[in-house]
C-alpha cells in the first residue's frame, strides 16, 4: 500500500479512472443487439406473456384471462382473443434474430406460454369418443386453429428439440380423460397425431 502512495499523482489517478470504468462495466455492461431486442420483445409482450403491472384487473395478464375463459367456456367465440394473441405471440417470436432467439425462448414464461397452448388446444379438441371413431378428434377446431396449433409445435421442436417435445407430448397425453390405458390409442385420437404437413406453417 505504502508503494502505491509513491507512485506519480497522475498514474494514481488514472489507475482510478480506469478503476471505476472497470466496475461500471461490470455493474452495468453495454447492451448488445441481442439484449435491445429482447427488452423489446418483453415490452411488447407487457400484459400477455408478462404481467402488467397497470392493469386494473386482479390477474394482471389478458393473455392469461383468456386462458381461463377459452378453458371454461370450451368454445370458438370463447377462445377467439386467446387464439388471437397467440398468433401475435409467434409473429412477434419470428421477428427475432436467430442469434438472439436463444435468449427469449430460454425464458420460463416464455416456455410456460407455449407448453400451456399446446396442452389446452388438445384438450379443447379431446373428446373420448374420438378413440371409437365415433365423433372427429378436431372437435370445434377450424383448419386455421390447427395451424396454429402446428406453428406452435414446429417452434417448440426447434427451439427446445424433438425429445423435449415428446416429452411434452407425454405428459399431455397422460392429463387427458380417458378409460383406455392405451398412450397409441389416446395419441391417435387427439390432435397431436395430427400431421402438420398439410398445413402451410
Amino acid at each position: 500500500m505504502s508503494d502505491l502512495y509513491k507512485l506519480p499523482k497522475i498514474v494514481i489517478a488514472f489507475l482510478a479512472i480506469a478503476g471505476t470504468i472497470a466496475l461500471l462495466l461490470i455493474s452495468d455492461p453495454p447492451h448488445t443487439f441481442c439484449d435491445t431486442q429482447v427488452e423489446h420483445f418483453k415490452e411488447v409482450q407487457k400484459g400477455l406473456i408478462y404481467n402488467n403491472s397497470k392493469d386494473f384487473h386482479e390477474i394482471k395478464s389478458a393473455l392469461k384471462r383468456e386462458k381461463k375463459n377459452c378453458e371454461a367456456e370450451n368454445s370458438p367465440g370463447a377462445c377467439y382473443d386467446y387464439f388471437f394473441h397467440l398468433k401475435q405471440i409467434l409473429k412477434d417470436l419470428r421477428l427475432l434474430s436467430n442469434e438472439c432467439k436463444a435468449q427469449i425462448f430460454t425464458d420460463s414464461k416464455v416456455k410456460k406460454t407455449l407448453e400451456e397452448a399446446l396442452t389446452l388446444m388438445t384438450a379443447l379438441a379431446w373428446r373420448k369418443e374420438a378413440l371409437y371413431g365415433q365423433v372427429s378428434k378436431f372437435n370445434w377446431l377450424t383448419r386455421s386453429d390447427l395451424a396454429l396449433f402446428c406453428k406452435i409445435k414446429k417452434s417448440w421442436t426447434i427451439q427446445y428439440g424433438r425429445e423435449s417435445y415428446q416429452r411434452l407430448e407425454g405428459k399431455i397425453l397422460n392429463q387427458l380423460p380417458s378409460e383406455s390405458k392405451n398412450k397409441e390409442s389416446i395419441l391417435k385420437g387427439s390432435i397431436l397425431s395430427e400431421s402438420c404437413l398439410k398445413y402451410k406453417i
